[in-house]
C-alpha cells in the first residue's frame, strides 16, 4: 500500500472517529435538555375549584362554567370574604405553594406552602391581606395569585395562574329604579334609605347593618338604626327609614343643613364594610294660597255655609257642621266702647268647642324678619311653624281683630300630626244688623 493512500485512510478514520464524538454528544445534549424541559414543564397540571357563588359571571351569551373544570382560572371574591379555593394535582406532585405576583413589577408575596399534598388541597386566606406584601386589595382590583406544584424532590414543577376579582359585598342602592335613595329631602320628612349585599360567596354572609346619622359636620353622630342577620339570605333589598329633624329657629338659607349617614356592615368573617352618603336638607314651601272669608255664625242664606273653616282641609263648614271640625269661626260682639269715635261691634275669632286649634299673633319684628327673608328662602312651613313655637302666647281666641294682623294657627291634622298655617286678615267688614259681618284672610300653607 502506498503512503499517500495509508495517508487518506488515516484521515477517513479520524473523520469517523469525530463524527461518532460528535453523535455522542449531541445525544448527550439532547438528554440534557429532555431532562430540563421535564423539569419545568412536567406532564400534569393544576386545577382549580371555588364555592360556586365565587364563579366568575359568563359573558353575554356565554354558558356558565360548571366544575371540575379546567378551564375556571378566576373566581370573583368580596373584600369580606375568606378565600377558598381547592387546588387539584396530578399524580406526582405533593409540594404546592401560592403567591400572590404584582403584575407590574413581578414582585412575588408567598402566601402559603403545602407539603405531602395527596390528591389536592384547600388553600383559605383573608381576602383583606391578600395582596402584594399583604396590603389590602382595592375594591373592583383584581389579585393575580401564581400557583406552583411540584414533586417531592422539587426536580419537576408545573405552575398556573389563578386571578380573584375583589368586588364590593356592600352597596347604598336598591335593585329597582324607582327606589332610589334620595340627595335631598324637606324638614320633618320621613326617608327611606335603601342597601343591599351583592352576591358573594357563602363565607361573606352578613350578620349586621348598622345606621349612624349626624346632623350637620358638627353635630355628634348616633345610631338611627340597626339590623341582624340570623342567617344570611343575602338581602337584595332592604332599606332603614329615618325622620328628617326640623329647621333650627333664626336659620335663614334655603338648604341650611344636611345630615350624613355611615352604614357599617359586619360579615361573618369579622370584616366590617363603610359606605357614606348625606342627604340635604331643605325647607317645605308654603305652595297654597287660599283667600277665604268668613261670616258672622248668624249670617243669613247663603253666607250660613261660610261661618267657619277647616285648614286641614282647605273646606268652609257651615253653621249645622260640629263645632269640633272648625278650626276658626267668627265671634262677633255688641260692645259699649270706651271710645265713641271706636266700632259699636267687635269681630274676633275661635277655634270651635272641642277643637284643639290654637293661635299665635306675630309681632312686628317677626313679620318683619319674614318679610325681609331672601328670594332664595322664602317663607316656609318650618319659618312658621319655628314663629309659632316662639310664641309666648297660644291662645284658642282672639276677641278683636284688625286689616294686617298677622297670625300662625296650629291645627290638629286629624291623626295625631301638628299643621300649620300662616294666615292674615286683610280686611274687617262690619254691616250693622244684618248680620253679614265678616273678615277676609289669606292663607299660606303647605
Amino acid at each position: 500500500m502506498s503512503q499517500l493512500k495509508r495517508l487518506y485512510m488515516k484521515r477517513n478514520y479520524i473523520s469517523y472517529g469525530a463524527m461518532l464524538l460528535m453523535i455522542a454528544s449531541l445525544v448527550s445534549c439532547f438528554e440534557e435538555d429532555e431532562k430540563y424541559a421535564t423539569k419545568t414543564l412536567a406532564d400534569g397540571d393544576i386545577i382549580f375549584s371555588v364555592p360556586d357563588a365565587a364563579l366568575t359571571a359568563p359573558g353575554a351569551g356565554q354558558p356558565q362554567l360548571t366544575q371540575p373544570d379546567l378551564n375556571i382560572v378566576a373566581g370573583r371574591f368580596a373584600i369580606s370574604d375568606d378565600l377558598k379555593i381547592t387546588i387539584g394535582l396530578s399524580e406526582g406532585f405533593s409540594n404546592v405553594k401560592v403567591e400572590a405576583v404584582a403584575t407590574g413589577t413581578g414582585k412575588r408575596t408567598e402566601k402559603k406552602s403545602f407539603s405531602g399534598v395527596s390528591g389536592s388541597v384547600d388553600f383559605i386566606y383573608p381576602i383583606k391581606t391578600l395582596g402584594v406584601d399583604n396590603v389590602k386589595p382595592a375594591l373592583a382590583s383584581s389579585v393575580i395569585l401564581l400557583v406552583t406544584a411540584s414533586n417531592a424532590d422539587n426536580s419537576e414543577s408545573v405552575q398556573r395562574a389563578f386571578t380573584v376579582n375583589v368586588v364590593d359585598p356592600f352597596s347604598l342602592s336598591s335593585t329597582t329604579s324607582t327606589d332610589v335613595n334620595p340627595t335631598t329631602a324637606y324638614s320633618d320628612s320621613t326617608i327611606s334609605l335603601y342597601y343591599r349585599t351583592l352576591p358573594s360567596t357563602s363565607l361573606a354572609n352578613v350578620t349586621k347593618v348598622e345606621m349612624f346619622a349626624k346632623v350637620g359636620d358638627k353635630g355628634a353622630e348616633t345610631l338611627a338604626a340597626s339590623k341582624d342577620y340570623a342567617t344570611l339570605v343575602t338581602p337584595a333589598r332592604e332599606k332603614f327609614t329615618y325622620k328628617m329633624p326640623s329647621e333650627t329657629p333664626g336659620q335663614d338659607l334655603a338648604k341650611w343643613d344636611k345630615v350624613n349617614f355611615r352604614f357599617v356592615a359586619t360579615f361573618a368573617t369579622g370584616e366590617k364594610v363603610e359606605k357614606n352618603t348625606s342627604v340635604q336638607l331643605i325647607n317645605i314651601p308654603l305652595s297654597k294660597t287660599t283667600s277665604v272669608t268668613l261670616y258672622n255664625p248668624s249670617a243669613p242664606t247663603p253666607n250660613d255655609t261660610k261661618v267657619a273653616y277647616d285648614f286641614s282641609k282647605l273646606a268652609y263648614n257651615k253653621v249645622a257642621d260640629a263645632d269640633a271640625i272648625k278650626d276658626i269661626k267668627l265671634v262677633v260682639m255688641d260692645v259699649v266702647p270706651a271710645d265713641p269715635a271706636l266700632p259699636y261691634s267687635t269681630i274676633g275669632f275661635t277655634a270651635g268647642e272641642g277643637n284643639a286649634t290654637t293661635f299665635v299673633k306675630l309681632d312686628a319684628a317677626t313679620i318683619k324678619a319674614l318679610n325681609e327673608l331672601p328670594v332664595t328662602n322664602p317663607v316656609s312651613y318650618q319659618h312658621i311653624r319655628n314663629a309659632y313655637e316662639a310664641g309666648t302666647s297660644k291662645v284658642t281666641s282672639f276677641d278683636v281683630v284688625y286689616a294686617n294682623d298677622v297670625y300662625v294657627a296650629k291645627i290638629d291634622g286629624g291623626k295625631g300630626s301638628a299643621q300649620y298655617v300662616l294666615f292674615k286678615v286683610t280686611a274687617v267688614n262690619m254691616t250693622g244688623s244684618d248680620n253679614a259681618d265678616n273678615i277676609v284672610i289669606e292663607i299660606k300653607s303647605k
